[in-house]
């Protein structure tokens, strides 16, 4: 009896050109890919223009619409894969290990995890005689029936060369429409042909092709659509909506069903009639509502709070309707949800159903017509049941956030974190984040930013250290240069520690990698006297001035003191003409001099000459220079005493001071690195505790001849500091590409990290801020958006090297 009932239905699809359907019934479809937009956490304003421009989008288009959430697998493998060609250098066939067993990790936790594309179909109008444009078929089109039913591939079909020439014209002049009011393009013949297969293999592992059109689609079981292909199989149910919020403002509830564990495809059809059919259906609601406040009064009751609602906004309609000529806009929503069983399927549609309850949405299974909203899901197709058809305003449309998305970092990287974002964790998000480091200057469509560069922000012990780890063991697979200066001096050991925890026989990569790595201690033995002297590694004005600033700053030269200060510029100019010159030569003329003050200067840097640290600035012209000769080099100084950022400078002792200016020399080191240009190459610098040269004006100068010199020549630098007070000038923050931002507790702090980030300084924000956990942090990328997300280390042998507090696991960050 149920065949009966069912007409048979063809498949929609004639042909195809560029984002062009043309359909079975002499009609077109332009086709357009929205692309993704990421709000900024808390900001309101922002969401609110966003729902704004689609409501106008949605008023001005008014022809029939297929909006389309599309959940995508993320195919872990054929990322990596990818990824894996762009690898370089000594550390290229370690990385190919450590990525495939990246592969195996992820494709287990990330099984389930897919990203959302996001399409609108427009039902462009027909040209006067339609009905003679589809000339006679070669083949007849395989029909659909109750029970099973064979799709083959698209006929060889052709349209006449005016009904094209029209089609193709009020394409453009469509378009022209969409682009002015959303972020979105033309469909590629890729995307149109997923669009279009992947309905044919819902639940099932296997690569969407052009064999998916041969599908064995069966609906015997009632309230259910099984797929059959040649070697898997699946189940699907399609849910319709129908119910709902009397109030839609804020619903949001495209973008909450991202959120869900599973995939959840979302179909709207959005439909209009002409203004008179609109207030005749506002005379309609105006009459149930008269009917129940007859039935309220018989009863003595108090009138529902949401039938008052709902009375307000009916008002409102009424006069949008007369007063603005403001249509609605007629919507059939179908939810689909899909898995390799039906126990497992049964499993996802209550929670489904839970979920959108909690929206104050209800959806419904239907037994019978399971085939006619398979065929209404298929692009090009005509909505064939209008039982749970939604009149809603424009606004109410847009409130679903369709087009909005979560995604942040890029689509070819390495996994470095999970977005928790929406409230998840480390162990149950399934938005993982991958992130490539020589993206930033690639001139990708999009990117906000040119640069290489990146900046992390906290405080001790949040994780900075485990992050930067992270970052730089990745990006030596891509043949990256790297410098890492090292303050604290625990890089080595740690991994040394972790070599003996992980024999060599189960770890050889990483017992490889370590051994890659140049780590240079300098230490006050003889052989590192002298290293760091900026006149030994430096040249011309460069050596002068850098020589005269670490002088000035060790001697705490005031600018009233003109006369010392003139006298050390003097004594580097005279030594730096000397074939041999050395910082430890300009002591000496110094303590020559005839003037008391400056030989009392004299003596002072002498003394710090002569300790351990100091020996390593102050050079007798002799004295070698540090050799970067590996892909990798770490600068670990011993002794080094760095003062906690929250020191007051006047409070700093002899040890202190010295640390700090020991910087200076460092960070000129870097610059150098940065210049030495190898063709083909990139070049990392990573500067850890760089908030000690943020405490002196000739360190903070060079910061920013680090972040403009790596720009310049295309090479990174990472800076890793406590605090964003003084990066957030506008030239400054120009040249940080991607930034991550730890926890901030302070006040004043939670505003300059949101400034840095550019986001809304309020209440929210300020409390996102403060109760980010240790591993977790804001992370904006090379596009300009920002999520939370959780640090997350695959390898356990690689956690224990980052870690440098205590014992942890893969998944879980304590720093």
């Amino acid at each position: 009896m149920l065949g009966q009932l069912i007409p048979k239905l063809k498949y929609p699809v004639l042909e195809k050109k560029a984002n062009l359907l043309y359909t079975e019934d002499g009609g077109a479809w332009g086709i357009y890919c929205v692309n993704p937009q990421v709000l900024k956490p808390n900001d309101l304003y922002a969401e609110n223009k966003f729902v704004r421009d689609f409501a106008e989008f949605v008023d001005q288009i008014k022809l029939p619409a297929h909006y389309i959430a599309l959940p995508k697998s993320l195919d872990i493998r054929k990322r990596n894969e990818m990824l894996k060609e762009q690898f370089n250098g000594a550390f290229k066939d370690i990385g190919t290990k450590y990525i495939d067993r990246a592969t195996e990790i992820l494709e287990y936790e990330l099984q389930d995890a897919v990203e959302y594309l996001f399409f609108v179909g427009v039902q462009l109008p027909k040209p006067k005689g339609a009905t003679e444009f589809i000339k006679s078929t070669k083949k007849a089109f395989s029909q659909f029936t109750s029970t099973i039913g064979k799709v083959v591939a698209l006929q060889s079909e052709t349209f006449d060369k005016d009904a094209r020439s029209h089609y193709e014209r009020v394409e453009e002049e469509v378009f022209a429409i969409i682009k002015s009011k959303l972020n979105c393009r033309k469909v590629t013949t890729e995307e149109i042909e997923y669009l279009e297969h992947q309905a044919f293999v819902r639940g099932q592992k296997q690569e969407v092709t052009d064999e998916a059109l041969e599908s064995i689609i069966n609906v015997r079981r009632a309230g259910y659509v099984k797929l059959t292909q040649l070697e898997e199989e699946s189940w699907c149910s399609f849910l319709a909506v129908s119910t709902l919020p009397i109030d839609m403002t804020h619903s949001k509830w495209i973008f909450i069903l991202q959120q869900l564990p599973f995939p959840v495809e979302v179909h709207v059809r959005a439909d209009y009639k002409s203004l008179e059919d609109d207030r005749s259906e506002v005379v309609r609601a105006k009459r149930k509502f008269k009917d129940q406040d007859a039935q309220i009064a018989e009863i003595n009751e108090d009138e529902d709070s949401l039938v008052s609602q709902g009375r307000i906004l009916l008002a409102d309609l009424e006069n949008k309707i007369k007063n603005e000529g403001k249509g609605l806009v007629r919507t059939n929503i179908v939810l689909v949800v899909s898995d390799k069983t039906k126990e497992g399927l049964d499993e996802k549609i209550r929670d489904l159903k839970q979920t959108c309850k909690n929206m104050h949405i209800k959806i419904v299974q239907p037994i019978a017509d399971q085939l006619h909203l398979f065929h209404q899901c298929l692009i090009g197709s005509r909505v064939h049941i209008r039982d749970w058809e939604h009149p809603i305003l424009s606004e109410a449309l847009a409130e679903s956030l369709f087009g909005l998305s979560q995604k942040v970092g890029n689509n070819i990287g390495f996994y470095l974190a999970k977005n928790i974002t929406d409230g998840s964790s480390v162990k149950t998000s399934l938005k993982p984040v991958f992130f490539h480091p020589q993206l930033g200057n690639q001139r990708i469509e999009g990117a906000k930013t040119r640069s290489l560069h990146f900046m992390v922000l906290g405080p001790t012990g949040m994780g900075k250290s485990y992050l930067v780890k992270n970052l730089w063991f990745y990006a030596t697979f891509l043949g990256t240069m790297i410098l890492k200066i090292d303050p604290k001096n625990e890089s080595e050991k740690k991994f040394k520690e972790a070599l003996e925890h992980f024999s060599k026989e189960d770890y050889p990569e990483f017992h490889e990698m370590v051994n890659h790595i140049n780590f240079i201690s300098l230490t006050h033995e003889e052989k590192d006297t002298g290293k760091l002297d900026p006149l030994r590694f430096l040249e011309g004005t460069e050596a002068e001035d850098t020589a005269i600033n670490l002088l000035e700053s060790l001697a705490k030269v005031q600018d009233t003191e003109r006369q010392i200060s003139n006298a050390i510029t003097e004594a580097v100019q005279q030594v730096i003409r000397d074939p041999n010159p050395g910082l430890y030569k300009v002591v000496e003329v110094l303590r020559a001099s005839k003037h008391e003050s400056v030989r009392d200067v004299g003596v002072q840097l002498d003394g710090y000459s002569k300790s351990s640290l100091g020996k390593l600035l102050f050079s007798d012209g002799f004295s070698e220079s540090i050799s970067l000769d590996k892909q990798v080099n770490i600068i670990q100084i011993q002794n080094l005493d760095l003062p906690k950022a929250e020191m007051d400078k006047k409070t700093y002792n002899r040890s202190h001071h010295l640390s700090v200016c020991t910087m200076i020399p460092l960070a000129k080191f870097t610059t150098k690195f940065l210049r030495n240009e190898i063709e083909g190459t990139l070049k990392l610098a990573i500067f850890e505790e760089a908030w000690a040269l943020e405490n002196t004006t000739q360190g903070t100068a060079l910061i920013k001849e680090m972040l403009r010199t790596g720009r310049s020549l295309n090479c990174g630098c990472g800076i890793v500091t406590q605090s964003a007070k003084d990066y957030n000038d506008q030239d400054v923050k120009e040249q940080v590409g991607v930034r991550f931002a730890f926890r901030a507790e302070d006040e004043r702090e939670q505003e300059d990290v949101l400034k840095f980030f550019d986001l809304p300084v309020n209440d929210e924000n300020r409390t996102l801020l403060a109760n980010l956990e240790e591993g977790e942090c804001l992370f904006r990328d090379i596009y300009g958006r920002t999520a939370k997300i959780a640090v997350d280390v695959l390898f356990s042998e690689w956690v224990q090297a980052f870690n440098t507090v205590s014992k942890t696991t893969a998944s879980e960050v304590s720093v």
